[in-house]
């Protein structure tokens, strides 16, 4: 089965491509690879886990984005903010078979991605979409070539975000939901798809629980959304090859109300739950709306811009 990590994120239209601008890596050749002896497995709740050798940051680092190769063979993790609190602009891949981590050429953002850059891989490529920086929030599209060990810049987002959900599937990426700025209203529920041949921006619509959310991609194109905002529970599945959409059973962990204790859920309490099938209502009701737009839509900003407003009344 292959699992592909969603792990961020305005009027029709598609956003005029610009040529992809390459970036040397900032370090010339790869780091000799880091080992650290596996551990023996431990068994938490009936199920076995290993430790591995960890990230080689000496003070740690949180919030970085986390992405699987195309063969499987190896996971990269990008940017991040490290325990003396400063964004890092690092890429750490780790071989799963040999238990190490090599760095690798450095994003070239500077200072980096503190938080949640929004990443997916597609056909040998890792694509990083927005994400905030310690100052300000991101619109960029950074692409790492695999094979090459570089990065280019793609066309950026229509607008910045961080916490984005992200996919790929059928050869584009899906960026929903997310954050437009750092403010606790600053929550989004717009849809964007990404074209990486044609490099430019297409918007879909409104409809998905707001907030930081994440997905997982399923054979068949089945697209898994779960979480959101700050404490819901929400699961919803979307497939845009075929337009449909379903909320499967809600995630299992959730709190009633903010600040509130985490619980399992087992009623209908959970906030998630309560917007799960609003959300679907509405994000089927652009899919039908949208369906011929998704083909033949407009080529230029300003009707992107204009249908925005128009959606925003």
């Amino acid at each position: 089965m292959e699992l592909r990590t969603w792990v961020a994120l305005a009027g029709v239209g598609v956003l005029a491509a610009c040529g992809e601008q390459p970036f040397p890596a900032t370090r010339a050749t790869r780091s000799a690879p880091l080992a650290a002896p596996r551990s023996k497995g431990i068994s938490v709740g009936g199920g076995a886990w290993q430790l591995n050798a960890p990230i080689p940051e000496p003070l740690g680092v949180a919030q970085g984005a986390t992405v699987a190769s195309a063969d499987g063979l190896h996971l990269y993790h990008v940017g991040g903010i490290t325990g003396d609190m400063m964004a890092s602009n690092r890429v750490w891949m780790y071989s799963i078979a040999e238990d190490s981590w090599t760095r690798v050429a450095d994003l070239p953002v500077s200072p980096g991605i503190r938080s949640y850059g929004a990443a997916v891989e597609l056909d040998g490529f890792i694509y990083v979409f927005g994400g905030y920086d310690g100052t300000q929030v991101l619109d960029t599209t950074w692409i790492y070539d695999e094979a090459k060990d570089s990065w280019s810049q793609g066309t950026s987002m229509p607008s910045p975000r961080f916490g984005s959900a992200v996919a790929a599937d059928a050869g584009v990426i899906w960026v929903m939901g997310g954050f437009e700025n750092t403010s606790i209203g600053g929550v989004s529920d717009l849809v964007w798809r990404y074209d990486p041949a044609l490099n430019n921006w297409f918007y879909l619509g409104h409809g998905i629980v707001p907030g930081r959310l994440h997905a997982v991609t399923l054979p068949a194109g089945n697209i898994h959304l779960l979480a959101g905002g700050f404490d819901w529970d929400y699961h919803c599945s979307f497939n845009f090859r075929d337009l449909t959409s379903s909320c499967p059973p809600p995630h299992p962990i959730c709190r009633d109300r903010p600040g509130g204790s985490y619980r399992r859920c087992s009623d209908s309490r959970c906030r998630g739950r309560k917007r799960a099938g609003a959300a679907t209502r509405r994000i089927d009701s652009s899919l039908r709306h949208r369906h011929s737009d998704l083909v033949d839509g407009p080529t230029d900003a300003i009707g992107h811009r204009q249908h925005e407003r128009r959606h925003r009344q």
